[in-house]
């Protein structure tokens, strides 16, 4: 299963159907709107991947990460951000995720970034 993690419905759908597209059945991808309905669903369902957004109201990106690996520590984490700040993508890292893309997503930087995860 992959989580999408994002408080945007419009990066939900751009998200679920770049994955749709390279095959992943929509039954298999379930989505999260904040920081602890994605720490419930990782608790509930384990997702494999959790593919989640830095800047969110409430619980950021950042903090889910440290909170997911308290817990959980194979789950694999690909981080997205509208910044490409070097010490942000540094700091993930440290923290835990596995890997980082930049907004705006596309198709080809979506599949790259999450595709080593899904084997």
């Amino acid at each position: 299963m992959i989580l999408l993690v994002d408080d945007s419905r419009a990066q939900h759908a751009l998200q679920e159907k770049i994955l749709t597209t390279h095959g992943i059945p929509a039954a298999q991808i379930r989505k999260a709107s904040h920081g602890e309905e994605a720490l419930n669903c990782m608790r509930t369902d384990c997702p494999r991947l959790m593919v989640l957004d830095w800047n969110m109201p409430g619980m950021t990106g950042l903090e889910i990460v440290r909170k997911v690996r308290e817990e959980n520590k194979e789950i694999a984490i690909v981080m997205v951000t509208s910044e490409s700040d070097q010490q942000r993508f540094i700091e993930a890292l440290e923290a835990g995720a596995n890997g980082y893309i930049t907004k705006p997503i596309t198709s080809n930087s979506l599949w790259e970034a999450v595709q080593p995860y899904l084997t």
